[in-house]
């Protein structure tokens, strides 16, 4: 999840689209079927340079848990890369693996320190496990 301005993204050549400001965001919690995703939401104050958690989920959740690194550096993150992913697979695996499907409901919390000045999109990005299976008949399935 991140968010980019709305001049960027319905194409005007003055903003740039690949910006992903933090907006003063202070405040984010996510739900799943109702239950939060974390025990604390997220709470970064960008001005004071609080949001190492922030920082760190961010790694985790894009498969960075132990090592590497993606180019991303914790000022690139504040400044124009804030992006908040969510691995929602059972053992972090960002999808490596076949997990069983689930159904269910997304919601957002979120909170900014001060109101944009501009409209901004939140843009969100899924991807998840589809299987085609082909039998003896040519039928074709997607699961």
């Amino acid at each position: 999840m991140c968010f980019v301005n709305a001049k960027a993204y319905d194409s005007n050549r003055a903003y740039n689209p690949f910006l992903f400001a933090n907006n003063s965001l202070n405040h984010l919690n996510v739900f799943i079927n109702g239950e939060p995703l974390t025990s604390h939401p997220f709470q970064p104050n960008f001005t004071t340079e609080e949001y190492a958690r922030e920082y760190r989920w961010f790694l985790d959740n894009i498969g960075l848990q132990h090592t590497g690194s993606n180019g991303i550096s914790k000022a690139e993150f504040k400044a124009n890369s804030c992006f908040f992913p969510f691995d929602l697979s059972p053992d972090l695996c960002n999808s490596v693996y076949l997990h069983g499907t689930e159904n269910g409901t997304i919601d957002l919390d979120i909170g900014f320190q001060q109101a944009p000045t501009e409209n901004i999109y939140c843009l969100m990005y899924a991807s998840y496990d589809e299987l085609i299976t082909i039998d003896k008949n040519r039928n074709v399935q997607m699961t």
